[in-house]
């Protein structure tokens, strides 16, 4: 069937959140077509991860769950992920037996530019048809919308954001 000639659904083409979440899965796709060669493919918040523990070593599951905004097994399956696959390592916390701290290994660390580079290519092909200035303007309103639905959660704030956004 023809999406453009299939069943009416204008009721809900002017809904925000109904453009957003259509525009959810073509993300996805984009991520999981641009990552499809490596150990964060095929899922979120492996890339995110990796990212999170380089810069925070020794971190808990649970913590980095929390500001991830992935409940315990979505993040246990994220952490058996990247350490079946080398790039990250999780160790029993020595002051305390159910905390398990998070390091990177060497090769976690060697892959984070790779993987940062693909980022940024499949980030600026996918929102190749926005100027500058409307990237900016997306990326504040999205800011603002999860502060408010999601403020404990990470990349509410960057270098390059407004800091009135």
């Amino acid at each position: 069937m023809d999406a453009r000639n299939g069943p009416d659904i204008s009721v809900l083409t002017d809904m925000l959140s109904f453009q957003l979440r259509m525009l959810s899965q073509a993300i996805n796709r984009a991520y999981d077509d641009a990552f499809s060669a490596t150990e964060a493919s095929s899922g979120t918040g492996k890339l995110t991860t990796l990212l999170l523990v380089s810069a925070n070593p020794g971190m808990s599951q649970s913590e980095a769950g929390r500001v991830l905004g992935k409940d315990r097994p979505a993040m246990v399956r994220i952490v058996d992920h990247l350490e079946r696959a080398g790039l990250l390592r999780r160790e029993p916390d020595p002051a305390e037996r159910r905390r398990h701290a998070l390091t990177l290994t060497p090769r976690g660390e060697a892959e984070i530019g790779r993987y940062m580079a693909i980022a940024k290519a499949y980030d600026g092909a996918f929102f190749s048809a926005l100027t500058e200035e409307e990237r900016r303007g997306l990326a504040r309103i999205a800011r603002k919308l999860r502060r408010i639905h999601q403020p404990e959660t990470l990349g509410l704030d960057s270098a390059t954001a407004n800091s009135r956004s």
